[in-house]
């Protein structure tokens, strides 16, 4: 099976997340898709609490049978890199054919990456263009603009996220009844 793995923060989980997941299923560039919210960021970035994070992903993506939620990072060592991640996943799925699910914001980082050219022989990119970050190595943006950073930010600001466009209405009622990003 061709395996899109999708790993990120999802801090939270918003629909450009969700629409990556069925433009990728849809357009046939995979047959299924492992959605993979790391434990700890390997660049430091504080995190919400990975258990509600794997909650909103889980929520999030529940209505597309062709899509896991996988705790597998839960299990990692730390620091963990996507490299290890791809490593554990080829030593667990060995028929599966990986590629590496990432949106065109983070292509200008990859030469940071634990041990990049290994990750990218394990599991070619499938890049996903994202609006605001135009770059002539990856394909125009299908998605809406929505961020997680902002959606924290709206939702300090404000006390809810309630009104606000972007996120999956199962996520929002999560997300309001633990009273997450105030």
């Amino acid at each position: 099976m061709r395996l899109g793995v999708y790993g990120g923060s999802f801090d939270p989980p918003h629909l450009a997340h969700v629409g990556a997941t069925r433009h990728l299923l849809e357009s046939g560039q995979v047959e299924g898709v492992l959605v993979v919210p790391v434990y700890e960021h390997a660049f430091a970035k504080g995190l919400s609490p990975f258990g509600e994070r794997l909650a909103m992903c889980r929520l999030a993506f529940a209505d597309q049978p062709a899509v896991e939620v996988s705790e597998l990072e839960r299990e990692l060592p730390r620091p963990n890199y996507t490299v290890q991640l791809i490593e554990a996943l080829r030593a667990r799925r060995p028929a599966d054919e990986l590629r590496l699910i990432v949106g065109a914001d983070v292509l200008g980082d990859l030469s940071r990456w634990h041990q990049a050219p290994r990750l990218l022989e394990l599991a070619p990119l499938l890049v996903l263009g994202r609006a605001g970050y135009p770059r002539d190595d990856a394909p125009a943006p299908v998605l809406p603009e929505v961020s997680s950073s902002e959606l924290r930010a709206h939702a300090a600001l404000h006390g809810t996220l309630r009104g606000v466009d972007g996120i999956p209405p199962t996520v929002l009622d999560y997300i309001e009844q633990r009273g997450l990003y105030r």
